[in-house]
């Protein structure tokens, strides 16, 4: 705890915040990239890791005003509040931003897993699923095909609420590190079924771009930035200092 305060470091109020979320980078890596070349753009950037508490305090902060824009790009709390984990930042999660017209990119990070705690026995109704222990605190199981239309249902209902600007990349080559074909997560018919719910439930007022990469490939960062870029200049979004 000492340390954590004689380390930490006040956000500059000179340049204009943004707001990412993310897990960690063994997960979804895109933040290595995408952190830097806002910062490089003069804009501070809080990451928050999505494991309940983070998703909380982003949408808290957001719900005061204190971001410029919001790149949501990890919604596994939205899945795990839609099925029942406790692993959830409550059922307003991925609202507050809407609320406030804060320009929002959103994707799909994570959005295959429902959580439990570690430490305990497997849930029985989820003894044949795919399985993986991130660390001691933390699993995750997968999502079957209609649970990952219900979470895709619950995203697009609540950007369809939105007030402000709304984008939404669908990287269908995968959603998380674990999905890559020869990890314990992939699974193709899967990713088809949500994706393909995705497409069809996705209000008409957000920009949704498909990207034929994974979520951890270079291009999905590419893509992320250049509506961001299109944001700044249509003044969507501010210039940074």
């Amino acid at each position: 705890m000492l340390g954590a305060c004689r380390t930490v470091e006040q956000p500059s109020s000179a340049r204009p915040v943004v707001a990412m979320t993310s897990l960690g980078k063994s997960c979804l890596g895109y933040m290595v990239t995408l952190k830097p070349e806002l910062e490089r753009r003069g804009y501070e950037v809080a990451v928050f890791h999505c494991t309940g508490m983070g998703g909380r305090a982003m949408e808290s902060l957001a719900a005061r005003g204190r971001f410029v824009a919001v790149l949501d790009l990890c919604l596994q709390e939205v899945g795990n509040e839609t099925h029942g984990s406790i692993v959830t930042s409550g059922a307003d999660r991925l609202e507050a931003a809407g609320r406030r017209g804060i320009p929002q990119i959103v994707a799909p990070g994570g959005l295959d897993m429902i959580d439990m705690q570690s430490w305990r026995p497997v849930p029985a109704v989820y003894a044949e699923r795919p399985h993986h222990a991130h660390n001691r605190l933390i699993a995750s199981v997968l999502m079957n095909a209609e649970e990952r239309r219900a979470a895709a249902c619950a995203v697009t209902g609540k950007l369809a609420k939105a007030t402000g600007p709304v984008a939404f990349v669908l990287p269908t080559g995968g959603i998380e590190a674990w999905d890559r074909p020869g990890e314990p997560l992939n699974d193709p018919a899967g990713l088809a079924a949500f994706c393909s719910e995705m497409r069809s439930t996705m209000p008409p007022s957000v920009r949704f771009e498909e990207i034929d990469a994974h979520i951890n490939d270079a291009a999905f960062g590419d893509a992320v930035l250049r509506i961001f870029d299109d944001w700044v200049a249509a003044g969507h979004i501010p210039p940074g200092a």
